[in-house]
């Protein structure tokens, strides 16, 4: 049975101390040019927002492929005390073919996140040609160790990660700001706890 969960607005986010490993965003402009070096990339401001001795991780799952199917598990750092996380099949953030998503509502942005198939026979590289040419705005990005894409999609930020070592799925993000955030959807790609959030996901695949 499905089980019906509400994403409740959590308090407000409190810095406690200085990010030991900085965080760092690439925005680069769309011009089909080869993968950045690491001396193109530019380093984000160094803020730690959630406390190690207390945060959480939050884990969503999915099979990715069909033959020599694999499972992969994403996980995301947050701080229970003022961010909420779950994993829903229904009353997504955004619409959604798939069977279920994960949630993720800090004070300044809402996150959806889900897995994606590539087209039959393509991968990473094509499914970023596709999007190249329907998002004039799109950049490619670094959050930590996380590379990938992002561009506005509606009112809302979407970033793609490829999934590592795997050349069925990829992983969506769509970000959201909240009636708290005083400004536009596309500075949340620079907004500390999200760019720290999203530097802390990883991937296994077994």
């Amino acid at each position: 049975m499905k089980k019906k969960r509400k994403v409740i607005a959590p308090l407000a986010v409190t810095a406690v101390g200085a990010l030991a490993a900085g965080v760092t965003v690439l925005l680069r402009k769309n011009e089909g040019a080869a993968a950045p070096k690491a001396k193109d990339l530019k380093s984000a401001p160094k803020a730690i927002l959630r406390d190690p001795a207390v945060q959480e991780t939050g884990s969503y799952s999915f099979i990715s492929g069909f033959q020599n199917a694999a499972t992969v598990e994403l996980t995301v750092p947050f701080d229970p005390g003022t961010e909420f996380f779950s994993v829903v099949e229904e009353d997504f953030l955004s619409p959604s073919d798939v069977s279920h998503v994960a949630l993720l509502t800090s004070e300044d942005y809402r996150l959806q996140i889900e897995y994606a198939a590539y087209y039959g026979g393509e991968g990473w590289d094509a499914h970023v040609a596709h999007l190249r040419e329907k998002h004039a705005d799109l950049k490619e990005v670094s959050f930590g160790e996380n590379r990938g894409v992002l561009f506005l999609a509606g009112d809302s930020l979407r970033l793609d990660l490829p999934v590592p070592e795997d050349g069925a799925s990829y992983v969506q993000v769509t970000i959201q700001k909240t009636p708290a955030f005083d400004g536009e959807v596309t500075e949340l790609a620079q907004h500390p706890a999200l760019t720290e959030q999203l530097a802390g996901i990883r991937f296994l695949r077994s």
